[in-house]
């Protein structure tokens, strides 16, 4: 991940005097009310019934996962492109193999290559994406830990 992106939170830029990562009342209930109105828009059947408190644990374990999906894509696919075309390669080169099985390998990889190749021009958005929703957490995190009430 990009080491040169600001990740302060939001909710860090509090009044003067307010304890760091502390919310104060106004903060805390603007941000409840912006994370139930995510949780509405990316879970509308989840979103209605559930408690307040409740729908935000379900939003940062949803979240939570969603950072998990992305970090498995956030990679450089560099090495194993070549890796994968030396394996190829030799394999193709030896003895035996038929032509049917020559083809199928050849299109096998050639859509290997193209995925390869189609995710690493995203890489430079999924970063992005990745730290939002790890900002995100972060925020209900907080919110999540404090002892006043919504």
């Amino acid at each position: 991940m990009d080491e040169n992106v600001n990740h302060v939170s939001v909710a860090e830029f509090g009044e003067a005097g307010q304890v760091e990562g502390q919310l104060s009342i106004e903060e805390r209930q603007k941000l409840a009310e912006h994370y139930s109105r995510q949780l509405g828009m990316m879970y509308p059947i989840a979103a209605p019934g559930m408690a307040d408190e409740a729908g935000l644990v379900f939003l940062q374990k949803k979240t939570t996962h969603l950072i998990e999906m992305l970090s498995l894509f956030n990679r450089s696919w560099a090495n194993e492109i070549t890796v994968i075309q030396k394996a190829v390669f030799q394999y193709l080169a030896t003895e035996g193999i038929s032509k049917k099985e020559r083809q199928r390998i050849i299109d096998v990889w050639g859509d290997w290559s193209t995925f390869l190749i189609d995710i690493s021009r995203y890489r430079g958005l999924l970063t992005h994406h990745l730290q939002y929703y790890q900002r995100q957490v972060s925020d209900l995190d907080k919110l999540l830990k404090q002892d006043n009430s919504l």
